[in-house]
């Protein structure tokens, strides 16, 4: 696969003017770009060759620039920006194209007018970014079809999905991937990327870090000390990730959640949570709960629900070997403070001890809420698209304000009518209920039958913070 649209590249050397036909002299031009300390490029459009010039003329000095990309998004464009140094978000943006130098002057493109209020612009246009772009390269490790997604050895906490019928890579292939992170979702072990486009890579050499850009460790700073060998971690997401694909929502479920009470999405986390905890205590035998539980992966929430989904024996047996771990963890401590602190030998023996200590992965079922959020819109979000679809959603209780949240910055524009309009007619009518609520409520009326009403600020708070089945132990 290839990206597509435009094959062309950003910041082709190209002859342009060097000023914009209608900026001032001494405004928005070439040496204006690259004395900037900050540049900041949002994309309604692709910019004129000269903005593209001066900005290849920048970036090849070492010096970085920002760039917000809206519906506007080529993913061939994307790359070469990408691959150039810059940093680049995903925004809901309109079809302005704007450039912004040292966060106080602004300009319009193509014309290259100045902005009034660049100040104020500017702030309004970082707040609507909804997520980042990135570059990941490695060797294809897995496919999973049903599920529309695939994973890269070099990236084993990241799982690509596609959008919904799209192909999919074969097992083997060597790419370079042009994902999209949006930071509804929760960080944790296992991540989950909108792969946007790919092309072939070299297997051999050195290849970029297959990371998000928040985990880039700064130039010229040492490298942290870890112990060599496979980490717990590692160990963990061997079992746990099988266990996720196993668990992400299909097309069939998502359209069976719509048609029951509730938020659907939250329905389908409830669920996954549930199937999670069944399995992974019969899968016991095979360690899995024992390597979750040495990894302290559980946050305090799912911990103690874990203590009533799990069985008593089956927790007991897998606590042993975590409890074991964690002493061993805290004899290394131990014996590196007992060394003397000159050498730097025991200094160092002190870093690795101390870092043992704190838990490498996120908790697992955290993880799996978040995998089954990501995959369940995008399921629903292509399940909306056909009129049977939206006939469905028009008969349902529509999404909670959390989900529809996520849903709002991601769906299109025939789907985003669909959702805003379902959540006005139920936000009415809970409104009405709660009115009707407090007025049978008052000793005037106190005679009056009760009815739906009396529900009303349970269904509000399940609006309002989604359901209470889905929240587990956190929502009692």
């Amino acid at each position: 696969m290839t990206a597509n649209g435009s094959s062309s590249t950003p910041c082709e050397p190209t002859r342009a003017r060097a000023a914009l036909p209608h900026a001032a002299e001494g405004t928005l031009d070439a040496t204006a770009v690259l004395a900037a300390r900050e540049l900041v490029v949002v994309l309604g459009a692709r910019p004129p060759a000269a903005v593209e010039q001066w900005l290849a003329a920048r970036l090849a000095t070492g010096r970085g620039a920002t760039v917000l990309c809206g519906q506007w998004s080529d993913p061939a464009y994307l790359r070469g920006l990408l691959e150039r140094g810059c940093t680049v978000y995903d925004a809901v943006l309109g079809e302005e194209t704007l450039v912004f130098l040292d966060g106080q002057r602004g300009y319009r493109l193509p014309e290259g007018r100045s902005l009034p209020r660049a100040v104020a612009t500017l702030a309004a246009r970082l707040w609507q970014r909804i997520g980042e772009y990135v570059l990941l390269e490695g060797r294809v490790s897995a496919v999973y079809p049903a599920q529309g997604a695939f994973q890269l050895a070099e990236a084993e906490r990241v799982w690509l999905v596609v959008k919904a019928g799209g192909p999919l890579p074969r097992v083997g292939e060597v790419l370079r991937v042009l994902a999209r992170v949006f930071w509804g979702g929760g960080a944790g072990a296992t991540q989950v990327f909108e792969a946007l486009a790919w092309w072939p890579a070299t297997p051999a050499g050195p290849r970029p870090p297959a990371c998000a850009a928040s985990a880039r460790t700064p130039a010229g700073a040492p490298a942290p000390d870890r112990p060599t060998g496979p980490t717990l971690a590692e160990e963990a997401r061997a079992g746990l990730e099988p266990l996720i694909a196993a668990l992400l929502p299909e097309a069939s479920t998502v359209a069976a959640a719509l048609a029951g009470t509730g938020c659907p999405l939250c329905r389908l986390v409830a669920d996954a949570r549930a199937a999670f905890y069944t399995r992974l205590g019969a899968a016991d035998r095979t360690g899995a709960l024992a390597r979750e539980l040495a990894n302290s992966a559980f946050c305090a929430g799912h911990g103690w629900e874990a203590m009533s989904r799990i069985p008593a024996p089956v927790l007991a047996r897998g606590l042993l070997p975590a409890l074991a771990d964690r002493r061993a963890r805290v004899e290394r401590v131990v014996a590196a403070v007992r060394q003397p602190a000159t050498t730097l030998s025991a200094r160092r023996a002190l870093r690795v001890a101390r870092a043992a200590l704190v838990p490498p992965a996120a908790c697992p079922a955290c993880t799996v809420e978040a995998a089954v959020t990501e995959a369940g819109l995008r399921q629903l979000l292509a399940h909306l698209t056909p009129p049977a679809g939206q006939a469905a959603y028009q008969a349902s209780d529509g999404l909670c304000v959390r989900h529809l949240r996520l849903a709002l910055a991601r769906a299109p524009a025939a789907v985003l009518r669909l959702l805003v309009g379902r959540a006005r007619v139920v936000l009415e009518a809970l409104l009405a209920d709660i009115a009707l609520y407090y007025h049978r409520a008052t000793w005037q009326f106190a005679h009056e039958p009760k009815g739906a009403e009396q529900t009303a600020w349970l269904r509000g708070i399940a609006l309002w913070a989604g359901a209470r089945r889905a929240a587990g132990a956190r929502g009692r």
